[in-house]
């Protein structure tokens, strides 16, 4: 049975440069462990399922690294780039399909996004900082697909993280791996979601 709604991750997929772990870690003079150590992972979870607003994720960070950050570096070092490839694949599911966004992120990051209109490539747009749960929870997909009046059978889900295709696939939610656009293309065209040339047409 073909989906009616494809759900679609952002960072990773659509947009690229997204992790920027690694250049707060060179800014503080840090590595990625010490930094991602110094910040906590029950911090950066807060982040992204909104309990924490960045501005108490720095004052925290700030108290536990034990010298002040007084920037949102998070805003500050955020310099995403945009997959064309991906996009075009987006537009061709949306004559066909509802297209929504799944995307982990938190105010900054999507407001930038938002900004430079990256998220029209979509229906709509479920964000995990506004939806309070996040990937690779289970009811982060429950949310979306409660939200959109459909079931795990009727949607398709594609993502670059393995954890959040494998929570995926665990409530029978038919996924992709992303690894690039060329690949998501053949897959699609398999599975029959896009017709091949549908890029060529207008």
């Amino acid at each position: 049975m073909k989906p009616k709604l494809i759900i679609c991750d952002v960072g990773g997929v659509l947009c690229g440069n997204t992790d920027v772990a690694p250049a707060i870690a060179t800014f503080l003079h840090l590595t990625v462990e010490e930094f991602y150590a110094v910040m906590g992972a029950g911090n950066w979870q807060a982040l992204q399922s909104g309990a924490l607003s960045e501005r108490a994720f720095w004052a925290q960070f700030s108290h536990d690294f034990g010298r002040s950050v007084p920037d949102d570096l998070w805003d500050v070092l955020f310099d995403p780039s945009f997959d064309e490839g991906v996009a075009a694949l987006l537009r061709e599911l949306r004559r066909r399909f509802r297209v929504v966004a799944g995307t982990n992120t938190f105010a900054s990051h999507y407001k930038t996004i938002e900004r430079r209109g990256w998220y029209e490539a979509f229906n709509a747009i479920y964000a995990s900082h506004t939806m309070g749960v996040a990937k690779p929870d289970s009811a982060f997909y429950w949310h979306i697909l409660r939200e959109e009046g459909r079931e795990p059978s009727e949607a398709f889900f594609i993502d670059d993280a393995e954890e959040n295709v494998a929570a995926a696939r665990a409530i029978e939610l038919e996924s992709h791996l992303y690894r690039d656009a060329a690949s998501l293309r053949l897959d699609l065209e398999e599975r029959g979601l896009i017709r091949q040339g549908d890029a060529h047409r207008h």
